[in-house]
């Protein structure tokens, strides 16, 4: 490359078309999405629509591997208000999701998940997050009652699954 050359606003060549653009979209087989960093890695989801939609969660180190942390049968995403999202989180090295099967809090060790919270048909967990010594996740908790109907609270749950989630707020 000789140098940097500038040109006026919109005359440059791109690599990207359009088409390639628009290709990428909804229409796509594979799409990408909640990109997190931490550390020298990146995370992110992966939905393959040629095999139901599925989300796998990935890293990509600092040395340029690549691993898949939550694949089948778990499928990392989030059913909480029906549209998802913040389905996982990343506490040094460390990652909790939310797996969409059974809407358990699954913690990732040695590329093994495990689930941390108990296994029920009434809760969904969104919006994860580590509190800053990792022995805590906070999340927002949609359960579905009988008795009830929708409530939604803040719970905390600890990192190693070893009680059940503890609320600290609960509303509408």
């Amino acid at each position: 490359m000789k140098g940097k050359v500038t040109r006026p606003y919109g005359s440059w060549r791109s690599i990207n078309s359009a088409a390639n653009v628009a290709k990428s979209g909804m229409g796509s087989n594979l799409l990408l999405s909640e990109f997190k960093l931490d550390g020298g890695n990146v995370y992110w989801l992966e939905r393959d629509s040629e095999h139901d939609g599925t989300r796998n969660l990935l890293r990509r180190s600092s040395d340029g591997a690549i691993t898949t942390l939550g694949s089948a049968p778990f499928n990392v995403r989030t059913r909480m208000h029906e549209y998802g999202g913040g389905s996982y989180c990343i506490w040094k090295d460390v990652v909790f999701f939310s797996n969409v099967k059974d809407q358990r809090l699954y913690r990732v060790e040695n590329e093994k998940p495990y689930p941390i919270t108990p296994l029920s048909n009434d809760g969904r967990y969104a919006d994860v997050m580590a509190t800053q010594d990792g022995s805590q996740i906070i999340a927002m908790q949609e359960r579905h009652t009988a008795h009830c109907g929708i409530r939604n609270e803040l719970v905390a749950v600890l990192a190693d699954g070893s009680a059940p989630p503890r609320i600290l707020a609960t509303g509408r």
